[in-house]
């Protein structure tokens, strides 16, 4: 079983779809790491959103959307 850590997500973007069984998303959610990597995990694997929505209580970027995701 791999193990569950929890991150705060910085912010989400969509992008490309990843499935895991019933569960698909679009969104990607920016995460800091410990070592204060920036990293991207998909929203299919974060608690607490619903199949192709954002994940409540991160900032959304978009194209009209002041929030701005740091890229690697």
């Amino acid at each position: 079983m791999a193990h569950q850590r929890q991150r705060a997500g910085a912010c989400q973007k969509w992008g490309d779809r990843v499935s895991d069984g019933s569960y698909y998303n679009h969104y990607w959610v920016e995460i800091v790491t410990p070592q204060g990597w920036l990293g991207w995990v998909s929203a299919v694997y974060v608690s607490g959103g619903s199949n192709d929505g954002p994940v409540p209580g991160v900032p959304v970027e978009t194209a009209s959307s002041p929030v701005y995701c740091e890229y690697p």
